[in-house]
């Protein structure tokens, strides 16, 4: 526990919704609206981002809503490097 969040069982829940399968945009995309995570600007994650020249990009707060994790941030993106998909 930190801070009165089970830390393992949040980043259980995000490997499970987003990981476990290998990334996948949309169905991190498809899981975020079943679970009504809250949309909010890009901006907000773009800081965070690894990746240049993102050609779409999704991003999530409120995601604790399920999970008790207030102030987390969820964000996917779509970029090609070298000409692969990353």
């Amino acid at each position: 526990m930190h801070a009165g969040v089970d830390v393992e069982r949040a980043l259980e829940a995000f490997h499970s919704t987003c990981l476990a399968h290998g990334p996948d945009f949309d169905r991190t995309a498809a899981a975020a609206g079943r679970l009504r995570w809250t949309p909010v600007s890009y901006d907000a994650f773009s800081n965070f981002s690894p990746i240049a020249n993102v050609n779409e990009a999704k991003t999530w707060d409120d995601c604790g809503g399920r999970y008790h994790v207030e102030g987390a941030i969820v964000g996917v993106t779509k970029a090609r490097l070298d000409d692969k998909a990353v």
